[in-house]
């Protein structure tokens, strides 16, 4: 926000300005009848002319670093209201940071607790698939011993009745040899 800055004095500027000026010209006058030089009257005005030029020139500087004044002053309260936002910004950051922190440590926790629950969960199924790996593996195994154990007892219940025969035919050989004995 900027104050404008003007060559013109205000209206209270300008009535004390006219003030100050009457009061000089009637110390001239004073001085004029009290000395009775009319010859210094052109000298007195050209000296009251460049008078009123300062003295108009003093009210005009002094106008002007009020209207500075005013604009520092525009500029600082913007600067205070900057300040004050940055200031309650700051103050909610804090109180959510504060918050934040309170409720850190149950929520680290809670996400502990989690992860704990998830890792035994982990662990309870990968020890599932070892087990059923396991199982898996010890099927196999069983199978291919089933397969071995069906294998060698074909093979020893072929033997077995190879061996019956075997037996059977020495038996029928024996009889055959007695009938052939009992008859001769």
């Amino acid at each position: 926000m900027q104050v404008q800055q003007s060559v013109r004095l205000t209206l209270v500027e300008e009535q004390l300005f006219l003030r100050a000026q009457d009061r000089v010209r009637v110390h001239f006058r004073d001085f004029e009848e009290l000395e009775g030089f009319a010859v210094l009257r052109a000298n007195l005005d050209r000296l009251l002319g460049k008078v009123e030029l300062e003295l108009r020139s003093v009210f005009l500087y002094h106008h002007d670093a009020a209207c500075k004044a005013e604009q520092f002053q525009a500029e600082l309260d913007a600067c205070k209201q900057e300040l004050q936002h940055h200031l309650v910004m700051c103050d909610q950051v804090i109180a959510a940071a504060r918050k934040l922190a309170k409720s850190a440590p149950a929520t680290l926790t809670k996400r502990t607790n989690e992860l704990q629950s998830f890792h035994t969960a982990e662990i309870k199924l990968k020890e599932k698939q070892w087990t059923v790996q396991a199982d898996k593996r010890l099927q196999d195994h069983v199978q291919v011993l089933s397969a071995q154990y069906a294998r060698q007892l074909e093979l020893i219940e072929l033997e077995h009745a190879q061996r019956l025969e075997m037996v059977k035919e020495n038996l029928e050989a024996k009889k055959q040899a007695e009938v052939e004995s009992g008859n001769t």
